[in-house]
C-alpha cells in the first residue's frame, strides 16, 4: 500500500492499558506506520507499556504480528502461546479467570457450604452437650466466616502469582533489538533508541511513577514494564531498588500527559493516542438486589482502570485519539492464532481509515481550500486595479474537543513567516471568537475593535502581525449543524492593504461564496469520516 503523508511527520504514541486487550496496539501501530511517523516518543501503561517498550527498542508491527499470521514475536522467543510469556503463573491467572467468570456460582457454593458446615457442628454439639448448639454454633459459624475471608484476603493482597517470568522474556525481546548489552546484559532506558515513558503505581508512597530516560536512565526496561502489567491479586508487586509497584493502570491509564513538555515545545508534532474502548456489555435485567453491591464495585473498578481517560488526555493540543474497541476480556491471553490474527486485522482496518482521514486526508482538503481561497481573493483584488491590495493571509479558526473558551488556528495559508500562524486565541476579546458566538461575518479594521485586549492577552497580541490593517471572520457550517448550533470553524483573512478597498470588494456576496465553499467541502470530507475523536 502506497504510503500517506502527514503534513508534519513527527509523531509521539501512547498506548493504553488493558491486559490481553492490548493486543489491537498491534493492528493500530501497523496502520500508524503506513503514515511513515518519525517517531518522537513512546508512551505506555500496562498493556500498552509492553508495546511501547518494544517500539522504543525499534520493533515495527510486522516484527511484532505479521498481517498474514504467519510470523510472531513469540516465535523468536521460541515460544508457543502468549501464555508461555508467564510461565508457571498462567495456569493460576486461568483459574482466577474461571472464577471471576463464575463468580456467582462460587459464592452460592461458598454459601452452601458455610450452611452445611454450622449445621454439622451445631448437630454435633447439641449431641454431645445436651442442647448447646443454639449458644455456640452461631458464634463458631462467624468465627468460621471471618477467619476464611480474612485469609483469602491476605492471599489475594499478596498477588496470585510474580512476574519474574515475564521480566525474562521482556529482556529477551530487548535485547534482540539492543545486542549492545551483551547475551545476558539488561536494556537500561539510557540505552533505547527512542524516548519511552512508562507509569507504575509506587506502593510506598501512594503515588504515580514515571519511568523514563531522564528519570530512571539505570533502571532496567523490563522491570518497568514489569511493575506496570503489575495487576492486583493477580500478581504480586513487583520490587525495584527495594520499592514495590503495581499496575500503572491504577493512576494512568492512557498516560498522553506525559509528554505534555514535548508538545509544548514541537506544537506540530502530532500525538496519537491508542484507546481500548469495550464493546457494550449485554444487559440481563440488572443486577438482583442481593448482587447490587458486587457489581456497583465491579463497576466502580472498571471506572477506576478505564474511566479517567479525560483526565490524562485533558485539551491537548494535536492529541488524536483513536478508541479502538475490541470483544477481549483483559485476561484472555490464550487467544488462538486465528483469533488473534482476526482481532490484529480489525483493529488495523478500523485503525487505518481513521488515522489517514485525521492525519492525512481532513486536513490535506483543508489547506487545499485554504489555498484556493486565497488564490481567489487574490484575484479579485487585483480585478479591482487597486494600487494596495497589499498581502493577504488566510487560516481556519476551530474549537477542538474539550475545549470551551478558546479556537485555534490551523490549516493555515501564505502564514509561516508570521509568528502568529497557529495561535489558541480567547473566543471573548478576538474577532474569530465573536463570529464563532454570533454566526455573522464581520470586518474589522485598524485601529481594530477585536484586539485581543486585557492583561491576560498580553502575550498574544506580541504575536500578531504589526502590519495587518484589516481582517475579516465568517463563519462555516456543516449540514449537521441546525440553526441554533454554533459553526464548525471561522474562516479567518487578513491582510495589510487598504482595508476601506478590501471591505468593499470582499462584500457580503464573497462572505456568501467563501461559506458555502467550504461548507460543501467539509460534507464531503466528513460524508466518509469514520469513528474518531480528534482532541
Amino acid at each position: 500500500m502506497a504510503a500517506k503523508k502527514m503534513r508534519s511527520r513527527r509523531a509521539i504514541l501512547v498506548f493504553e492499558g488493558g491486559g490481553a486487550k492490548g493486543l489491537v496496539h498491534v493492528g493500530a501501530l501497523r496502520a500508524i506506520e503506513e503514515l511513515e511517523p518519525d517517531i518522537l516518543g513512546v508512551a505506555g501503561t500496562s498493556a500498552g507499556a509492553i508495546l511501547a517498550a518494544l517500539v522504543a527498542a525499534g520493533y515495527r508491527s510486522e516484527e511484532l504480528f505479521a498481517p498474514d499470521g504467519s510470523h510472531t514475536i513469540l516465535k523468536d522467543l521460541h515460544l508457543g502461546r502468549a501464555t508461555e510469556l508467564f510461565g508457571d503463573a498462567w495456569s493460576i491467572i486461568r483459574g482466577f479467570r474461571w472464577c471471576l467468570d463464575h463468580w456467582k456460582m462460587l459464592l452460592a457454593g461458598l454459601g452452601t457450604f458455610f450452611f452445611l458446615f454450622s449445621a454439622c457442628v451445631g448437630w454435633h454439639l447439641d449431641r454431645e452437650n445436651g442442647g448447646l448448639a443454639p449458644v455456640f454454633g452461631v458464634p463458631l459459624f462467624m468465627l468460621t466466616v471471618i477467619a476464611v475471608a480474612v485469609s483469602i484476603f491476605r492471599w489475594l493482597c499478596a498477588g496470585l502469582c510474580s512476574t519474574d517470568t515475564f521480566t525474562i522474556n521482556m529482556d529477551r525481546a530487548l535485547r534482540r533489538k539492543i545486542p549492545s548489552v551483551g547475551p545476558k546484559g539488561r536494556v537500561c532506558f539510557k540505552d533505547l533508541p527512542r524516548p519511552l515513558k512508562i507509569v507504575a503505581t509506587n506502593l510506598e508512597s501512594g503515588e504515580l511513577t514515571l519511568f523514563s530516560q531522564e528519570r530512571t536512565p539505570q533502571v532496567a526496561v523490563a522491570d518497568a514494564v514489569a511493575a506496570s502489567i503489575a495487576i492486583p491479586v493477580i500478581f504480586s508487586p513487583k520490587i525495584i531498588a527495594g520499592v514495590p509497584y503495581y499496575d500503572g493502570g491504577l493512576v494512568s491509564n492512557l498516560p498522553a500527559w506525559t509528554f505534555d513538555e514535548e508538545r509544548a515545545l514541537d506544537p506540530d508534532a502530532h500525538t496519537i493516542a491508542i484507546e481500548i474502548v469495550e464493546n457494550e456489555r449485554r444487559k440481563d435485567g440488572g443486577p438482583t438486589a442481593l448482587l447490587t453491591p458486587f457489581h456497583n464495585l465491579a463497576a466502580a473498578t472498571r471506572a477506576a482502570l478505564f474511566g479517567a481517560g479525560i483526565l490524562n488526555k485533558r485539551a491537548a493540543a494535536g492529541l488524536y485519539v483513536l478508541p479502538i474497541r475490541t470483544d477481549v476480556r483483559v485476561l484472555d491471553f490464550d487467544l488462538g492464532a486465528d483469533q488473534a490474527a482476526k482481532v490484529v486485522g480489525a483493529a488495523y482496518q478500523w485503525a487505518s481509515a481513521n488515522v489517514i482521514y485525521e492525519l492525512e486526508t481532513r486536513p490535506r482538503l483543508l489547506r487545499r481550500a485554504c489555498r484556493k481561497l486565497h488564490e481567489v481573493v487574490v484575484d479579485l483584488l487585483k480585478a479591482g486595479g487597486h494600487s494596495n491590495a497589499g498581502e493577504v493571509r488566510v487560516c481556519l479558526a476551530m474549537a477542538e474537543p474539550g475545549t470551551h473558551r478558546s479556537l485555534r488556528y490551523l490549516h493555515c495559508y501564505n502564514r509561516s513567516r508570521h509568528p502568529d500562524e497557529t495561535l489558541t486565541v480567547p473566543i471573548d476579546g478576538s474577532l474569530a471568537g465573536h463570529v464563532f458566538c454570533t454566526g455573522k461575518p464581520t470586518f474589522d479594521a485598524a485601529p481594530f475593535t477585536y484586539r485581543l485586549a486585557g492583561d491576560a492577552n498580553r502575550r498574544l497580541r506580541r504575536l500578531l502581525w504589526r502590519g495587518m490593517t484589516w481582517q475579516l471572520a465568517i463563519p462555516i457550517y456543516s449540514s449537521v449543524d441546525d440553526g441554533h448550533a454554533r459553526p464548525a470553524m471561522v474562516l479567518l483573512l487578513d491582510g495589510n492593504g487598504d482595508a476601506s478597498y478590501i471591505k468593499g470588494v470582499l462584500n457580503d456576496d464573497f462572505a456568501r461564496f467563501a461559506s458555502s465553499m467550504l461548507s460543501e467541502l467539509i460534507d464531503f470530507a466528513d460524508s466518509g469520516r469514520p469513528h474518531g475523536e480528534r482532541q
